[in-house]
């Protein structure tokens, strides 16, 4: 009797709690709390790794300032029966991680909706005027509830694709055998020792961190208008803490001690989920180094264990190219009323029936990601006309430009200590100011010249860039939007200057060509591309329009 007295004693009382701000991150620092979750997280079928004690709670303690944290949890007599970590966000809910975490969604014991039910009748009841925002659930989540249940009259449920990669050694081993590929590879070893590493040390991911944030932002700048690292100096620390926490898998492809192309993945469970850092040199791209560091990627989780690769959802032309298979993920917004669901889906029907029209007439995905792109950068262009106080004219010329011959004595022109060659950390800082051309526009053009071979000479002052200019060989025939394109034999052209301000114009002029010759001294001839109102020096310059 004593013994079944002390046992029912020691149980775990049944509750249910919703925790905010301090609160939150006092439970998270209760080790028997962990554990319980630690637990959860691997008996919920549907769960994944952004769902992880460890990945939550670094979360939490890294952004609490900006996102006050929400712990939804529930106790039974069998112990942790479900919880879920949310934050809010201005008006809304969202999941931990905020953009970091691919999925967001609530753990459970079996697939029952009862947590859920309950979770979401608790949070309606302390925050009646938010709205849920969960991006994405993964596979095999319990969506009955939203779809045709008690929530559907203020649920906003949407599948999308999870294409996903199942890791298949052998599959990559014949990839990497193809014709085009090893001469891809051929050609990356000519330019020196070419390597793929698993990064297993901090102090290296550490070293590297920096670098990667770069390419990163730079791909995701020009392709998306996204600098997260940049802008969000919080990411890196996170990042680096869940690395402490083995939560990321990391490998590298180098020519030398170069990192060409690189992925930082979350991962758990059997699975590496393309979320956290990807990259590729811009410089490279014509040997595609990010897929065949995604195929050596491939031969490392096969190695490993590992049997998934989840290339998340997103319509990249990649993702489908290296996914076997497509699994439905969703995204789920539950609204505080009737009023936010049908406005949910007026939008999405609006949004299909002008996506319908637009593929009617041709326009495939890339098509609309284009158009949608154009449509951001013009808004942005008035709002920077607005701000300069100037008017925005979408169909406006470039200014006129001349060529001009370098004949002077480069002995006379200003010293070039401080220009940087192809630096991606230099044209990340390009600010608009008083022009219209938009860092969209701007990184978009960078990496498409980087693309095709050309070279970019940049001059940072007070972490900003203050000056560019492009160079073009003449065996460039069919370098991005290139002007003058018959240059004469072994010449080299500086083209698609640029200048922040008219401060240090000429000296900025006077470096950059300098660095120009400097670097390319074997060129016969050099001329410059500069728009016609500019004065030149006749010393230096000959007028050959």
């Amino acid at each position: 009797m004593e013994e079944l007295i002390t046992k029912k004693t020691i149980q775990k009382p049944q509750t249910f709690q919703i925790l905010k701000g301090a609160q939150v991150l006092d439970k998270i620092e209760e080790q028997e709390f962990l554990s319980d979750w630690e637990a959860l997280y691997e008996n919920c079928k549907w769960a994944t790794a952004f769902q992880r004690p460890g990945f939550a709670t670094e979360w939490y303690k890294v952004y609490h300032h900006q996102y006050a944290p929400v712990l939804v949890y529930k106790y039974d007599d069998k112990g942790l029966a479900g919880i879920l970590a949310l934050a809010i966000d201005g008006k809304k809910l969202i999941g931990a991680g905020e953009s970091i975490s691919e999925y967001q969604v609530w753990l459970a014991r079996n697939s029952e909706s009862s947590f859920i039910s309950t979770a979401l009748l608790g949070l309606q009841k302390k925050f009646p005027t938010k709205e849920l925002h969960l991006k994405y659930l993964p596979p095999h989540t319990p969506v009955e509830l939203f779809a045709e249940g008690a929530f559907a009259s203020t649920s906003f449920l949407k599948t999308v694709d999870q294409p996903v990669q199942a890791v298949d050694g052998e599959y990559a081993d014949e990839e990497l055998k193809k014709k085009n590929k090893k001469e891809k590879i051929r050609r990356l070893k000519r330019l020196g020792e070419l390597s793929f590493e698993r990064v297993d040390s901090y102090e290296e991911f550490e070293k590297i961190f920096d670098e990667l944030a770069i390419q990163s932002d730079f791909r995701k700048g020009a392709m998306f208008d996204a600098v997260f690292f940049q802008e969000d100096p919080l990411r890196k620390k996170f990042l680096l803490s869940l690395f402490k926490h083995d939560l990321l898998h990391t490998t590298v492809l180098k020519v030398d001690e170069e990192i060409i192309a690189s992925n930082v993945g979350v991962m758990g469970r059997g699975w590496v989920h393309l979320q956290g850092i990807n990259t590729h040199s811009p410089t490279l791209a014509k040997h595609s180094p990010g897929i065949l560091h995604f195929l050596m990627l491939g031969q490392k989780l096969s190695e490993e264990g590992f049997h998934s690769f989840d290339l998340t959802p997103g319509a990249d032309g990649y993702k489908q190219s290296l996914a076997t298979g497509n699994n439905v993920a969703y995204e789920l917004r539950v609204f505080p009323s009737v009023k936010g669901k049908k406005a949910a889906d007026t939008k999405e029907s609006l949004h299909q029936y002008f996506k319908g029209k637009l593929m009617k007439m041709g326009m495939d995905n890339y098509g609309l990601r284009d158009f949608r792109k154009k449509r951001s950068i013009w808004k942005q262009k008035a709002k920077l006309a607005l701000k300069n106080k100037t008017i925005f004219n979408p169909f406006k010329k470039e200014e006129a430009l001349s060529l001009y011959e370098f004949i002077g004595d480069k002995s006379k022109l200003a010293n070039s200590e401080k220009v940087n060659l192809n630096s991606l950390r230099d044209l990340l800082l390009y600010q608009s100011g008083k022009s219209l051309v938009t860092r969209w526009e701007f990184l978009d053009e960078a990496m498409r010249r980087l693309e095709v071979g050309q070279n970019c000479l940049t001059i940072v002052e007070n972490g900003r860039l203050q000056a560019c200019v492009w160079l073009r060989f003449d065996e460039q025939k069919k370098a991005v939007d290139s002007y003058f394109p018959g240059l004469p034999k072994k010449s080299l052209l500086l083209e698609k200057f640029y200048f922040a301000t008219a401060e240090n114009d000429e000296r900025n002029f006077q470096m950059l060509l300098n660095s120009a010759i400097e670097l390319n001294s074997d060129r016969e001839k050099y001329f410059v591309a500069l728009i016609k109102k500019r004065r030149v020096d006749s010393s230096l310059f000959q007028n050959i329009d």
